[in-house]
Formats: C-alpha cells, sequence, structure tokens
C-alpha cells in the first residue's frame, strides 16, 4: 500500500496488517462449512450471535480502513471487539456441545485459533502475547471444564493440542507482525536518513562551491590586493582610498570562505562515518589506518539520541582523533560504535582507541578534559580514559531502549518470519506427535513421517542460516513444496496416526507452506496451492478451507514483506550514495584545511578588515611588511598539494618557516612525484630556514628521480653562522653564507640524505 504524502511506512503497515487480518478473518469464518452447518441449524445460539457480532464489527472496521472516514483510533476499537468476539463465540463453542453437537468443540477450537492470531496481528508485540498467552490460558480452563464434566471422552493431553495450536498460531502472528513493523521503521529510518544527509549536502555542496570560488578568486582578488598594498604608492584620493577598500572587504571575504570551509565542522549529517571524514582523512594522510563500525549514525539509534546529544558525542570523538594525530605516535586507530547494558541502564557508547605509546605519565590536555570530558557530561554522559599500550577514550551516552536495528532484530524477510513460525509450530508439532502416540498402529512409520516433518524444518533453517537477508531460496520451496504431500500420504497410506485430534501432518504442512510462501519467490504461492491439494488427497473442499487461508495469507504477507524489503534496499543504496558524497563533501574540505590551515588567515583577515574600515593606514610600514609576508606565503603553497603528497606537505611547512622568518622562499614541484615520499631531512631543512637572513631569498625545489625525487634547498645565512652548519648542509659561496641541502626522496618511508650521495666538500 502507498504510504502517501506524510504517512510513514509503519503507518501504511499497520493499514496493511489490518487489510490482510481482516480478510483472513472473513476467509477463515466464511470458507469452514462445519461452522456454516452449525450457524445455519442454530442461529439463535449465544455462540452464533456472538460469532455474528464479530462479523458486525469486521463489516464496520472497513470504512475506517479507507477515504474520508478513515480514523486510526476507531479502527483499533473495531479490531480489538472482532477479535475479542471470535475468541468468545469459539470459547463458548467449546463448552456448547449440548447445543451444537459435538463438531462444536472442533469448530471451536478452531474458531479460537483464528482469535489466537488475529491478537498477534492486531497487537502490539507485548500486548499481543500477552493477549494471545490470555486466551490460551482460558482456553486450557475451558477445555479442562468439559473435560472433567464428561462432555469429551479423548485423554486431556490429546484435548490440549487444541490451546496448543492457538499458541502457536497466536506467537507465529505476533513474530510476522514484528517482522512487518521492523520492515516498516528500517524503511522510515532510512527515509529520515536521505532527507537529512539532502539537506547537509546541499549545505556542503554551497561551501564547496564558495570554497572553489573563493580558490580562483584567490589569486584574482587577495593576491592583487596584497601586492598593491605592499608595493605602495597608491594616490592620496577618495576614489582611490574607497578603491582599495572594497578590495580589501572582498579580499577579507575571499579568506573567509576558506576559513570556513576548511572548518569541517560546520554541518553535522547525523553520521559519523562521514562527519569525521575530515578527522580520517588526516589520520590516513599521515599513515594511521582508521577502521569505523557499529552504531555511529542517528538513524540507527532511532530516535533515542538527540541531535544536540550526537554533535557532542561528534565533537568529542573527533578530538579523541585528533590527539591520536598528534600525541598517539601509532599506526592503527578504532572507532567502534554500541549499544551496552549496565546495572545503572543502557548506553550508546563509542570507543576510540589506537596503538600508540599510551599518555604514561602525562596529565591529560585541554582537548581530553574540555573538550571531550565536559562536553560529554554537558549532556548527561561519562567518559572514560584508558591508557597503557595505547590509549582508548570511551564516551557513553544514556537511552531508554536498545533500538532494533542495532540489536540486530531485523535481519531480512526469511529470518524474521522463519525462525519464529518454525519454533512455535515445530515444538507443536513434537507435542501433537507425542500426545497421541498411543493411538499409531505402526510406530515404525510414525517415526519414519516425523524423521521427514523434521527434515523439512532443517531444509528451511538451513535456507535461513545460509541466506538469512534474503529470500527462500528455491530449492527450499521446492523441498517443501514436494516434502509437504509426501509426508501427509506416508501417515495416510501406512495408517501411521488415525488420532482424534486429525492428521498432524495437515497443521505442520501448512505451517510450512506458510513460510515458503511468505518468504520465497512469487511462484511459490501457486505451486503451494496445488502442493495442498494434493496433500489433501485432491479434495477439492479443501481449497475453501482453514489451511488455503493460510496459504492466501502467508501470499500476502509475503508481497508486502518482499515489497517492504526492496524499497529499504533500494533507500540504502541511496541512502549509502548520498552517505559516499557527504564523505567525499567532508574530504574536499579537509584538504582545504590542509593546503590552507598555516596561512595566517585570522591575522590576515582582521588586518584586510581594518583596511576596508579605514582603521588600517595601508601606507604604514607594519601593514605593507605583514601584507608582503602573507603574499609569499600564499603564492608560495598555491600550487601545493599537502593532503595528497607528503613531500608537499613539508614543503607547507617550510612556507610557514620563511613567512615567520621574513625569507622570500620560492618553491618549484614538477607533478609526477610519489605521493608517499617523506622528506627524511626536514628538521636540518627548518634548521637552515631559521638561520637565513631576513628578506634575503630561497628556493626550494622537488623534480622527478627514476625512483622518487629529489628535494634540494638553497638559503642565505649569516658566513658567521657556517661553522655551526647541521649536517647533511653543504655550503656552496662561504662568502656570501649560500648553503643547499638535498635528499633524494623514495617512497615506502625510505630515503637516501646528501651524506648517501656523492657530494662535494665544504668550500
Amino acid at each position: 500500500m502507498s504510504s502517501g504524502v506524510g504517512m510513514t511506512r509503519r503507518d501504511a503497515t499497520f493499514r496493511g496488517l489490518a487489510v490482510f487480518a481482516a480478510v483472513w478473518q472473513g476467509l477463515w469464518l466464511i470458507g469452514d462449512a462445519t461452522l456454516r452447518r452449525i450457524v445455519v441449524a442454530n442461529p439463535l445460539d449465544p455462540a452464533v450471535v456472538v460469532l455474528a457480532l464479530s462479523m458486525v464489527a469486521w463489516l464496520m472496521l472497513w470504512p475506517s480502513l479507507f477515504g474520508p472516514t478513515r480514523n486510526v483510533r476507531r479502527l483499533r476499537v473495531f479490531q480489538v471487539m472482532a477479535m475479542a468476539f471470535v475468541v468468545i463465540s469459539g470459547l463458548m463453542l467449546l463448552a456448547e456441545m449440548s447445543a451444537v453437537g459435538a463438531d462444536g468443540w472442533f469448530v471451536g477450537a478452531s474458531v479460537v485459533n483464528l482469535g489466537a492470531g488475529l491478537a498477534g496481528l492486531y497487537l502490539s508485540r507485548r500486548t499481543g502475547v500477552i493477549v494471545v498467552l490470555s486466551i490460551v490460558a482460558i482456553e486450557v480452563l475451558v477445555v479442562l471444564f468439559v473435560h472433567v464434566g464428561g462432555g469429551d471422552e479423548w485423554p486431556l493431553e490429546v484435548d490440549f493440542i487444541y490451546p496448543f495450536y492457538a499458541l502457536a498460531l497466536g506467537l507465529a502472528s505476533v513474530a510476522a507482525r514484528q517482522a512487518l513493523n521492523v520492515s516498516a521503521e528500517v524503511q522510515d529510518n532510512v527515509q529520515r536518513q536521505l532527507l537529512r544527509q539532502q539537506v547537509v549536502q546541499e549545505s556542503n555542496e554551497l561551501t564547496n562551491a564558495s570554497v572553489t570560488s573563493a580558490e580562483t578568486r584567490l589569486h584574482e582578488t587577495v593576491l592583487n590586493t596584497l601586492t598593491a598594498i605592499m608595493r605602495g604608492g597608491l594616490a592620496d584620493d577618495s576614489a582611490t582610498r574607497s578603491r582599495l577598500r572594497e578590495r580589501a572587504r572582498e579580499s577579507a571575504d575571499v579568506l573567509r570562505s576558506i576559513a570556513q570551509g576548511s572548518a569541517v565542522a560546520a554541518q553535522w549529517s547525523g553520521d559519523l562515518r562521514v562527519d569525521l571524514a575530515g578527522a580520517v582523512v588526516d589520520l590516513e594522510a599521515s599513515g594511521v589506518t582508521v577502521r569505523l563500525e557499529g552504531v555511529l549514525d542517528e538513524d540507527m539509534l532511532e530516535g533515542l539520541v538527540d541531535s544536540a546529544t550526537f554533535v557532542a558525542v561528534g565533537t568529542a570523538v573527533r578530538e579523541a582523533l585528533i590527539n591520536a594525530l598528534k600525541h598517539s605516535g601509532g599506526t592503527t586507530v578504532q572507532v567502534v560504535g554500541d549499544i551496552t547494558r549496565a546495572a545503572d541502564g543502557i548506553w550508546w557508547q563509542v570507543r576510540v582507541s589506537d596503538d600508540g605509546r599510551g599518555l604514561g605519565k602525562s596529565v591529560p590536555g585541554f582537548g581530553l578534559r574540555s573538550v571531550i570530558t565536559d562536553g560529554i557530561e554537558g549532556v548527561g554522559g561519562r567518559v572514560r580514559l584508558k591508557s597503557g599500550k595505547g590509549t582508548s577514550v570511551t564516551v557513553k551516552i544514556p537511552v531508554s531502549a536498545v533500538p532494533a536495528t542495532a540489536s540486530g532484530a531485523f535481519s531480512g524477510v526469511l529470518r524474521a518470519i522463519a525462525l519464529p513460525v518454525l519454533t512455535a509450530f515445530t515444538a507443536f508439532t513434537l507435542y501433537t506427535i507425542g500426545a497421541t502416540w498411543q493411538y499409531v498402529n505402526s510406530a515404525v512409520m510414525n517415526a519414519s513421517t516425523t524423521v521427514v516433518f523434521l527434515g523439512l524444518v532443517a531444509v528451511v533453517v538451513l535456507a535461513v542460516f545460509r541466506d538469512g537477508r534474503g529470500l527462500m531460496p528455491w530449492w527450499g520451496s521446492v523441498a517443501v513444496l514436494l516434502g509437504v504431500p509426501a509426508m501427509t500420504y506416508l501417515e495416510r497410506f501406512v495408517a501411521a496416526a488415525p488420532n482424534p485430534s486429525g492428521d498432524w501432518t495437515s497443521e505442520a504442512g501448512s505451517a510450512l507452506l506458510f513460510v515458503v510462501v511468505a518468504t520465497g519467490p512469487l511462484w511459490v504461492a501457486p505451486a503451494a496451492a496445488v502442493s495442498w491439494f494434493f496433500a489433501q488427497e485432491l479434495a477439492w473442499i479443501e481449497l475453501t478451507q482453514p489451511g488455503m487461508f493460510v496459504i492466501i495469507v502467508a501470499a500476502l504477507l509475503g508481497w508486502q514483506l518482499r515489497r517492504g524489503q526492496a524499497r529499504a534496499l533500494v533507500m540504502d543504496t541511496e541512502a549509502s550514495e548520498q552517505r559516499a558524497a557527504l564523505a567525499a563533501s567532508q574530504v574536499r574540505l579537509a584538504h582545504a584545511r590542509s593546503r590552507y590551515q598555516d596561512v595566517d588567515a585570522s591575522g590576515l583577515i582582521a588586518l584586510l578588515d581594518a583596511v576596508a574600515e579605514g582603521a588600517a593606514d595601508p601606507r604604514d610600514d607594519h601593514v605593507r611588511d605583514m601584507c608582503l609576508r602573507e603574499e609569499r606565503m600564499i603564492r608560495a603553497v598555491m600550487r601545493l598539494q599537502p593532503e595528497e603528497i607528503r613531500v608537499h606537505r613539508d614543503l607547507v611547512t617550510l612556507a610557514v618557516d620563511a613567512r615567520d622568518r621574513g625569507v622570500d622562499l620560492g618553491i618549484s614541484v614538477v607533478d609526477g612525484i610519489p605521493a608517499n615520499a617523506p622528506l627524511a631531512t626536514l628538521a636540518v631543512a627548518r634548521t637552515l630556514i631559521g638561520r637565513a637572513r631576513p628578506e634575503s631569498q630561497a628556493r626550494a625545489s622537488v623534480s622527478r628521480t627514476e625512483h622518487g625525487c629529489l628535494f634540494r634547498l638553497v638559503v642565505n645565512i649569516d658566513p658567521s653562522d657556517l661553522s655551526q652548519l647541521p649536517s647533511p648542509a653543504e655550503v656552496l659561496d662561504d662568502e656570501q653564507g649560500v648553503v643547499s641541502l638535498e635528499e633524494t626522496c623514495l617512497p615506502d618511508s625510505t630515503s637516501l640524505t646528501g651524506l648517501d650521495t656523492q657530494r662535494s666538500s665544504h668550500v
């Protein structure tokens, strides 16, 4: 059924359950020939009158299902009324054998069974189980009353077969309803996830677009503005001042866009796999393997955690990842989410653990104390820090229940239906076999028939555990379709069990057919009708009996389950694609941060804002000097890709040092160098930049070699510092203080420094 605008899949599922439960009731009661004879013979019998009231309630519930008269509350009332009248009528038929004859026993038991099944479909899981157990308990009392009163000639253990069947049918119906509801919840959760991801994606797309545009305008606007300021010579007229202020304001906006784009935490998607993508990129760029698994998104928590709490957890986990990047020195980081039960309640727990050096005797820093601990405790959670061989940070948030998707309750159509139905009816069948064993003519053949039944159950169980997330495989369906008539013929032809309760193989067979019809391919439903027809000795009347109605109801149930699962799979695929797009967006933003995080954006933005507002004079030497340094820095890093290439990341570090020293560092790089070739002499290179003469020029270049790349740095230092030159630096001109450093960088963290290559001696 289509959910319509504003209707959730759970609402639509409730209506679908109401429809085929009503169809089941109508077919079951109208199609029972023995019941029709009782009604015609005794139309004013109290049991018949109550049964008629159940049909009136059945008729009244239909207008509440569709159209302008649709009303969920009224529908529930009529459902409960119809179910209650069915149960009361059945119990009365059981007890009123003197009025309706011996057939009242079997018909009454059948009607009570129907009532138990309706209770399982109409009521919520907990209420349904309670009502089913209550119906069974009352039926047991009625059976005892009839048996003690001499109204029944069979042994008590045989009489108890009927309430046992009501129990099996009721619990199987509860399981079927639960499977449908959980399937609908999965669809609703995926739908909510899609909607939320689309909103975040739209925001991220705008941010990405603004960052891309800002990077383009970085050269056209920012660098030109900085160049104009640092070169001076600006005319002192209102038009020039106004134009410069406008350009300064525009440049500040461009830098601000980049700064906002690199602050990846601006939007939260509700999925930590997406929201932590930026931090994961940073860790993986440093050679750390990151694994994320378990309950890590809002939809898996099914509304048990609000957005503010989720953001607090996400912020804490991100801070833990940042700490692992900065301090752990490990090679692997795991982020695992889980729902745990403890004496003090149910908790959503997210653990971040690494295999690094641990904290040792270090005192937890600001991030652990404030960002993580204070943030989590502020939303009612707890933080546990464990350090030894590695560090583990665990954040715990209290939740009110274990969500179905987190606990794995929904694992596909097959498992959700087959296991509870098989459990209930296998127990019922084995009890029936034991209770009627005294009537068996051939114990060996009865045992053989039992083995056939258990073999069919084993086939279905094998199918469940081999393909529990899909449909019943064809071989499992074929085995049941052929095995059910074979089982019933085996019992009848050898007179294995002519017992007072009828042939148990019919009940067992109908349960097995229910499972394969509800969980198998579409062609199984008509094939099951043929199988049942043969199992009932080609009796046409059986096509109008409850056994056939079970197949019809199973077909309706299976159609809705398959439809729901297909819809959930489609939406889950869309959600996965959307999640991948969001993660890619977060990675792009993280890359922007890697490229520009060391640009002194905050100070430069403030300076440009001051120029735009007239609070800073662009002709002031301090302003011009700062613009010169920042212009050099931006030009130096514009062509670098620190998020992808290790040597580029090291070059950004050198560019920052050069800016702070006031050195004009030119950087030249070529394409095609290895991404994972580090600069082993980075510390030496930074020392040389730190000793370079202020306002001098330096040059860093990276070129390709056969197996890696060649890094070369040339700086100008004070000749008096040459005696303290760090190894493996090389003096090119001792009078001018020109020093060089070379390194052949090889992939896989292997490098040959300048000491390992042929060099000339110090001059």
